[in-house]
């Protein structure tokens, strides 16, 4: 069901992505904590895990254009809200491979609210 859902959510992105920009021939998906624009610059669109250590700023110089990647059933380690998330009892174990990653219970209206009242708006703020 989970790879029915990401491929969904994939193909949907590019057919909005085709649709809104039919210019936009090269985009990249970086999932790491600090992508590095210099890399990822030869791309029209990069899609980033929301992360203050990735520089926006530096992308928008270099006219490469980014979306804010939001994963609904995880939570890494290093996100500013897992000790939050964790001592809420929100988190439902480690995901097998990326241990650093904890899935959520997505069902739990908390984690909906945190979602619809913290981190989204946290992403609408970016540059």
């Amino acid at each position: 069901m989970t790879r029915l859902i990401i491929a969904f959510v994939f193909i949907s992105l590019n057919s909005v992505m085709l649709i809104a920009e039919p210019h936009l021939k090269k985009w990249a998906a970086y999932y790491g904590n600090t992508a590095n624009p210099s890399e990822l610059s030869s791309f029209q669109l990069v899609i980033l895990q929301p992360n203050p250590l990735n520089d926006l700023k530096e992308y928008k110089k270099r006219g490469v254009s980014t979306i804010g990647y939001l994963n609904i059933g995880e939570i890494h380690q290093s996100h500013p809200l897992f000790e939050k998330v964790k001592k809420l009892g929100l988190t439902v174990g480690n995901n097998p491979n990326w241990q650093e990653n904890a899935y959520i219970d997505i069902r739990d209206e908390r984690w909906k609210a945190i979602i619809l009242d913290e981190i989204i708006p946290s992403l609408l703020q970016q540059p």
